[in-house]
């Protein structure tokens, strides 16, 4: 993939496949840091890794290269190699927001039809934990040109990896200069609840589109730009057990909780947002906080409002605010 985008005249960055130790350590010396280390296999930014500088990065890449190990990988799963590292694309928030509360990177969804690329909505997203998403809005509140740009580097991504008929979810840093670096591409629908949100502000079923070029080809009736006249916002966030270690609700030094019950409060919500649903754990639910953030989300809400700025605030604030009363079983490290 990362070949391909290279050859598609996206941001060219270093890459290399890694198995070993060894691998690894020539990875460092043809890329230089900062370093991202990728599972070839694996999703939700699981074993993710960023490399700062090359101060413990050995002992670091054989802690994530062990905890890999213990994820099992369907035996038709086949690879070259298990990581693959890469040029870290360094966001720029200030060249493409004017507004707090949003991340330096977007997704795309879109279709390909015969080889051609298709997009729909661009989605705004939340600051990350690590590389963990937090929250995404629909659609994004970026001015026209910056979604031209980022448009046009899902095109060239995209069809630059010789897909013919299907769905897209592509995920783009934006970079100093209003320059884009791709992330990844994937031939098939965004998580999370991005597809069903799509339905609900825009009233388009991208599963029946899809349905339709399967049958049709480049006969069925698709719209011929991004999305557009939608009236409120929404969107789905988790929170994670590092929201309520930075709220101090959780200690630092657990290393597992047994919860009893969670509060958002509804004082966080600004502006006309509402909570239409949300998913909290029922009581005696345990968490083991050694996971990956990503495998830990504890807290599932879906927010609507006619301001995306007070929806992305509400966000913040419900991240902040939010409380969890734990049981007795607290295992420390």
């Amino acid at each position: 993939m990362r070949a391909a985008f290279n050859a598609a005249g996206v941001k060219a960055v270093k890459t290399q496949p890694v198995t070993t130790l060894s691998d690894f350590q020539k990875a460092i010396e043809h890329i230089g840091t900062p370093l991202i280390l990728k599972p070839t296999y694996l999703a939700s930014s699981i074993g993710v890794t960023l490399f700062h500088d090359r101060a413990g990065c050995d002992d670091l890449f054989l802690n994530v290269q062990s905890y890999l190990q213990t994820i099992p990988v369907p035996n038709a799963v086949t690879y070259e190699a298990p990581f693959v590292a890469e040029t870290y694309l360094e966001g720029a928030y200030e060249d493409w927001y004017q507004e707090e509360g949003y991340s330096d990177y977007v997704s795309v969804e879109g279709l390909v039809v015969e080889g051609e690329y298709t997009p729909f909505v661009i989605h705004d997203k939340t600051p990350q934990i690590g590389f963990t998403e937090t929250a995404h809005i629909t659609p994004s509140i970026l001015d026209n040109e910056a979604q031209q740009i980022i448009i046009e580097a899902a095109r060239k991504a995209n069809e630059g990896l010789g897909l013919e008929n299907c769905a897209t979810h592509t995920e783009i840093k934006l970079m100093k200069n209003r320059e884009t670096g791709l992330i990844e591409s994937a031939a098939r629908f965004a998580g999370w609840n991005m597809i069903p949100n799509i339905k609900k502000v825009f009233g388009v079923d991208m599963a029946k589109l899809l349905i339709d070029v399967l049958v049709d080809g480049k006969k069925a009736e698709l719209p011929k730009h991004l999305l557009s006249g939608h009236t409120y916002y929404m969107a789905d966030c988790h929170l994670y057990p590092q929201h309520f270690k930075e709220s101090g609700h959780i200690p630092p030094e657990v290393t597992h909780i047994t919860i009893d019950h969670v509060h958002i409060p509804q004082d966080a919500l600004v502006g006309d947002t509402v909570i239409v649903s949300k998913s909290v754990p029922s009581k005696g639910t345990f968490v083991d906080l050694s996971l990956f953030e990503a495998f830990n989300g504890i807290v599932s809400l879906e927010l609507k409002g006619s301001s995306s700025q007070n929806v992305a605030s509400s966000i913040r604030n419900i991240q902040k605010q939010a409380t969890i009363q734990l049981m007795d079983e607290l295992v420390k490290g």
